[in-house]
Parts: C-alpha cells; sequence; structure tokens
C-alpha cells in the first residue's frame, strides 16, 4: 500500500506527541502491522528527515 508523504508526516508526528494513531480503513493490514510501518517511518524521518519519507522514482 502506497501513502502519501502528508499522510506519513501526520502518522509520525503523532506517533512522536504519544498520540494514537490508528490505522484507516483503506490499509489492508492489521493494527499492530500498520504501526510497525508507522515505527519504520519514524525512524527514516530521525535519520533523512522529510526527503526519506519521500516516495522514491525508479527509472
Amino acid at each position: 500500500m502506497k501513502y502519501s508523504l502528508e499522510f506519513k508526516l501526520e502518522c509520525v508526528k503523532k506517533y512522536k506527541k504519544g498520540i494514537e494513531i490508528k490505522k484507516p480503513d483503506f490499509a489492508n493490514t492489521s493494527q499492530k502491522k500498520f504501526l510497525n510501518q508507522v515505527n519504520f517511518w519514524e525512524k527514516i524521518y530521525d535519520k533523512l528527515g522529510v526527503e526519506g519519507l519521500k516516495k522514491k522514482t525508479t527509472k
């Protein structure tokens, strides 16, 4: 599933503030797997900033 940059940033900010994050209805995954994904986004954000969360384009 692809998530927008804005959605990823919103989730990371909530996660850092300790705000509960519910998986979106359109996500075809469990709540636990979704939270694992948010945790992964947080680590990338801490290491690379917003650039790390942007979709990569390949040619």
